[in-house]
């Protein structure tokens, strides 16, 4: 078969790209069915987190195609089809390693039936990983490589890791001060989740989607077109904390950056690690009081 030209290429990089969003969409219309006639969940998926699809799509990163198959992952999640939640994650973990840890989503579901089910999955991916090393073991350096500490941060990349990272810098603070507030900052969000879990059984979305919002507070490499993942778990808990009216002024506070005039650089820099972190304060919120299914969110909305 001849090379494709860059051009098409391109085109067809773009064309499969627009599919799987297609595809992703409808994963999210056929989870949260009384959404899909809701016109402020679809303005905030296209608007949320600085409008991180266009991000994607502008950037030409391949973000679009990790979050369906998250997604689709979490569709036979939800189905209690957990050997198909394994391998989408797993898949997804092909691309980029750190999606692997999504996998303590079976944590929504409690603790003691679903470790194995978790300690099985983690083990059929190192089994892959050894499995692409032997191989390809060339490729695969290059793809271990790929070293999100050799990336500088800031709105491209506004994650813990980067922002403690900066700011002890900044400070002349050494490697040590740096991996102990890390370690720190990742004790408390950690520890504080699945105490919470554990207290509330019945709200599986919420659960569900604090898991999703933890991985975004912790991992090292979460970039600016990532916050994708984050939409159907903002949107959750902003209409679960806010009555009709305070609810359209989250939605802005989560879509633009509002300080980024008011406050030093380095701070508005990482407006969407604030944000993500406020977002985790209203997930605690809701799983410490009686709230309503994802699917009977008010109609008023």
């Amino acid at each position: 078969m001849a090379d494709l030209s860059y051009e098409d290429a391109l085109k067809i990089f773009l064309i499969t790209k627009f599919l799987f969003l297609i595809g992703l969409f409808l994963i999210w219309f056929k989870l949260f069915k009384n959404l899909s006639s809701s016109y402020l969940f679809t303005i905030f998926i296209l608007l949320g987190f600085n409008s991180c699809i266009y991000l994607d799509i502008k950037h030409g990163n391949i973000s679009i195609y990790e979050q369906f198959f998250i997604w689709l992952g979490i569709y036979f999640f939800i189905q209690k089809k957990y050997l198909f939640f394994s391998l989408f994650i797993i898949i997804t973990s092909l691309f980029k390693i750190l999606p692997i840890l999504l996998l303590l989503i079976y944590f929504s579901n409690g603790f003691k039936n679903n470790i194995k089910k978790i300690v099985y999955s983690f083990i059929a991916f190192l089994f892959l990983q050894l499995l692409l090393f032997l191989i390809a073991r060339d490729y695969y350096f290059s793809f271990i490589e790929a070293n999100p500490s050799n990336e500088i941060g800031g709105s491209h990349e506004p994650t813990s890791y980067k922002f403690f990272l900066n700011v002890i810098k900044s400070l002349g603070g050494n490697n040590f001060i740096f991996m102990l507030i890390s370690l720190l900052w990742f004790l408390m969000i950690t520890l504080l989740t699945f105490f919470n879990l554990g207290k509330n059984t019945e709200n599986q979305w919420a659960k569900l989607f604090i898991i999703i919002v933890v991985y975004a507070l912790i991992v090292p490499r979460m970039k600016s077109y990532s916050f994708i993942l984050l939409l159907p778990a903002a949107y959750y808990f902003i209409t679960q904390i806010s009555n009709k009216y305070w609810i359209l002024f989250l939605f802005v506070i989560f879509s633009e950056n509002l300080i980024s005039k008011f406050v030093p650089h380095i701070f508005s820099e990482y407006y969407f690690f604030f944000i993500t972190f406020v977002l985790w304060i209203f997930g605690l919120i809701v799983l410490n009081r009686p709230i309503y299914n994802f699917d009977k969110i008010k109609e008023s909305i």
